[in-house]
């Protein structure tokens, strides 16, 4: 558990991609928790998503290929009156020279 922990960064940089079954690359962040006890609680915010960046010439797909760059949910602690907002989405970039192609 990482709470609160944005997404990072994946970098993927090759001439040919195969996929032969859906494939899903996250950079995700993590969502926020509530902490703390005796007047000292808070809640921590959802971290920001992160970035997916690919360089690629030729992908070939059999099935769906899913990228994704959330941000963590907000938190809410309906007993202490408190909230925490969500984390911003990130990025998701993709460069190919080549064709896509679907092989069947």
């Amino acid at each position: 558990e990482r709470p609160s922990a944005g997404g990072g960064l994946i970098w993927i940089s090759v001439r040919e991609l195969r996929t032969s079954k859906e494939v899903q690359i996250s950079a995700n962040g993590y969502a926020g928790i509530a902490f703390g006890s005796g007047g000292k609680e808070g809640v921590s915010g959802g971290g920001a998503g992160g970035q997916i960046i690919m360089f690629i010439k030729s992908l070939y797909m059999e099935d769906k290929l899913v990228l994704s760059a959330e941000g963590g949910t907000a938190v809410c602690d309906t007993d202490k009156n408190i909230v925490a907002g969500a984390g911003a989405g990130g990025f998701v970039g993709v460069g190919w020279t080549g064709q896509i192609m679907e092989e069947r």
